[in-house]
């Protein structure tokens, strides 16, 4: 075997190899993924009667907000996908203090 033919199968090599490792990354991570959404990790918050009817709740020691419309509840969270901080409830929506954000009910960008 020459160099080229050398240098040619440790490239084809390296490449599955590399490959390999990707594919085999993306496996584990899809694997572990579905224990973490199970129900067996939800945490219980309050009786779906005790929920307010269209109005915020927020829960600051979850980081997140409750909203309730009917038979469907809605979770916000409450971290700013700018900054990550944790912010303010108000009676129209959301205020991030650390750079002025107001966000509405179900988190969309004011």
């Amino acid at each position: 075997m020459n160099r080229r033919q050398w240098l040619f199968k440790a490239a084809i090599w390296g490449f599955a190899g590399t490959a390999a490792a990707a594919l085999g990354s993306v496996f584990i991570d899809v694997w572990l993924a579905a224990g973490r959404f199970s129900s067996a990790h939800w945490t219980p918050v309050r009786p779906i009667d005790a929920l307010p009817e269209g109005q915020l709740l927020p829960m600051p020691e979850l980081r997140i907000a409750l909203v309730r419309q009917g038979d469907q509840i809605g979770a916000v969270s409450l971290e700013c996908t700018h900054l990550g901080c944790l912010l303010n409830t108000m009676d129209e929506g959301f205020y991030c203090p650390c750079h002025g954000s107001e966000f509405g009910p179900r988190g969309e960008v004011y």
